[in-house]
Parts: structure tokens; C-alpha cells; sequence
């Protein structure tokens, strides 16, 4: 399954595909011209073996330029700092009801971008009346779309990495299964909230079941970063920046301890644990070794989608 990003021109589409996909800096960003033709980035996450395409459309969007069926989640992207929503509203009803004829499984959101410029007291009001607005134009179309969603992003925080980490999660096969061993490992440890973390791409692929709130996870995005400027100074010299499994970091906070742990070539466990529930990490890494190989088991699958029993 692909993803496919919809908006107005300037609306901020291709600017969260280079801040994520690329490697841009948000400044970077300022200097891309608009989008004139449907732009293709394959990606690639290593660790599941698994390819999709993401697809950036130009603001002048017409249907029939893209294949719907393909498509397991479809973005449309508003610029918060346009008053004018009409506009953005009619061609999101407008695409929606042409992926719905061709693809009725297609997740739907809706990203209330550009917040970062949006003033705090305006925030709450704009998202719920452009919400509103929008399901008044999708129940005129009758477009019963049970799988739409809603978010508010912006690149120069971490808001919109943890949206796509979701987007990711349902475009990649058998990365539902991650989530569960995740809670196994989260009542062992006495984590209080661990995440796995494609090391590259710096996306969550699973977390614990419990609610996700924005510092923890930004606190635990940052120390991939840490880590890896660690790696490339006293690594190895040879440059394999993300080669070994058993890296593990520590980073004492006032009041918990940051623990990151390499599982896998590609993939990283980082987790918030209070300091008193670290007293045995002997048994966190026991509790680990065991996690790794329930994930072992998940990523050797082979055909995508087939619920088989771990052992």
C-alpha cells in the first residue's frame, strides 16, 4: 500500500515529505518551489523488507493522475494560515469521492498543518470549525468515510514524525504484531513507555499500548540523535553508523532514566523508566533478548498479512 499527500499549492506537502523522507531541514524547505506534477519517492524500511511509495501531488489536482488502488492512506494537507479553506474543502470532497469509488479500504486524514505559525488562542477554534465544515461538505457528497482522521501538525517540531509513524504502521505488513510484544516487554521492564524506532527514518514502527504523549515521545526522538552523533565519533571506524546490535545508551533525567537499546540493524528500543525501577538491568536485558526474538519471528515472515502463532 502507498501514500498519497492532496493540497492547495503551498500548503506544506512536499515539505513534510523532504523534512521526513529526505533528511531537509524545515529552513531548507522555505526555498522549494511549488509542486507542478505527481512526484514519487520509494521508501524503503529495511527492517521489514517492505517498499511503498509516497506520492506528492501539485495543487492543481486533477483525477485520473493517480492510481487510486494502490493507495492504503490518503493525506490532504491545510495550510492553517490560509483563511480561505472553501477552496481546500471542495477539492478534498472531490478527491475523497474519487478514491472511494476505486478504493473503498483507504484511510482517510485530514492534517491541520502549519500550526507552529497559527496563534495559540486560534488553534482549538480554526480546527474545529474547518472540521466542521468538512463533514458538512462529506455528508453532502454522502461519503460515509468511517476511516478519517484528524491532526494537527507542523515540521519544525515533532508533531508531524509522530503522525507518519502511525501512516507507517498501516502501510507495512505484519507491523501490527510489534505492539503487542511491546506491552510484554513494557510490564517486565516497568518501562514507563518504550517506543521502536526505525534508527533512519527516526519513526516509531511500534509503541506500547498506553496513551502516547507528545514530550515522552519527543524526548525519546531526540536521543536517536544523541546517539548516533555518539556513534559517529567513538564508533566504528569502518562507518557503520547502525551495525550493532548490542548498543545500548543511557541518559539520566531529573527525575527517570532514558534507555536505548539496538535490536536489529535498523531498529532501535528506546524507553522513559523511573530511576527506583532501574535496579535489575540485568533482567532488562534478559526481558530484551526474549523481545528480540519475538521480533525476529515478525520479521522473518514471509507472506505479509498471515497471522502466524510465535512461539
Amino acid at each position: 500500500m502507498d501514500i498519497a499527500l492532496f493540497g492547495q499549492p503551498k500548503s506544506g506537502k512536499t515539505s513534510i515529505v523532504k523534512v521526513i523522507f529526505n533528511k531537509m531541514s524545515p529552513q531548507q524547505t522555505l526555498l522549494l518551489d511549488a509542486t507542478q506534477k505527481v512526484e514519487t519517492t520509494q521508501i524503503k524500511i529495511n527492517s521489514f523488507n517492505h517498499a511503498f511509495n509516497v506520492y506528492d501531488t501539485p495543487g492543481k489536482f486533477s483525477p485520473g493522475q493517480l492510481n487510486y488502488k494502490s493507495i492504503g492512506v490518503a493525506i490532504f494537507v491545510l495550510d492553517v494560515q490560509n483563511e480561505q479553506h472553501d477552496a481546500a474543502i471542495e477539492d478534498f470532497t472531490a478527491v475523497m469521492t474519487e478514491i472511494a469509488k476505486a478504493n473503498s479500504q483507504v484511510r482517510y486524514l485530514v492534517l491541520f498543518h502549519k500550526i507552529d505559525m497559527d496563534a495559540e488562542e486560534r488553534k482549538d477554534d480554526n480546527f474545529k470549525s474547518v472540521k466542521e465544515r468538512l463533514k458538512e461538505e462529506l455528508d453532502a457528497a454522502n461519503l460515509k468515510l468511517v476511516n478519517i482522521e484528524y491532526q494537527q501538525t507542523s515540521i519544525y517540531d515533532h508533531s508531524i514524525f509522530e503522525v507518519f509513524s502511525r501512516v507507517i504502521q498501516r502501510v507495512v505488513p505484519n507491523i501490527q504484531y510489534v505492539d503487542s510484544l511491546l506491552d510484554s516487554l513494557n510490564s517486565k521492564c516497568r518501562f514507563e513507555k518504550i517506543f521502536l524506532f526505525d534508527i533512519y527514518y527516526k519513526l516509531f514502527v511500534g509503541t506500547d499500548t498506553s496513551p502516547v504523549d507528545s514530550q515522552n515521545y519527543a524526548i525519546c526522538s531526540d536521543m536517536i540523535d544523541v546517539y548516533l552523533d555518539v556513534s559517529s565519533i567513538y564508533g566504528d571506524q569502518g562507518g557503520e553508523q547502525a551495525g550493532d546490535n548490542m548498543a545500548e545508551s543511557l541518559i539520566k533525567l531529573s527525575d527517570a532514566i532514558l534507555y536505548l537499546k539496538q535490536v536489529e540493524r535498523h531498529l532501535v528500543l528506546v524507553a522513559k523508566i523511573k530511576e527506583n525501577n532501574y535496579d535489575r538491568p540485568f533482567l532488562i536485558d534478559y526481558n530484551i533478548e526474549i523481545f528480540r526474538q519475538g521480533l525476529k519471528a515478525i520479521l522473518d515472515m514471509r507472506r505479509p498479512g498471515e497471522k502466524k502463532p510465535l512461539n
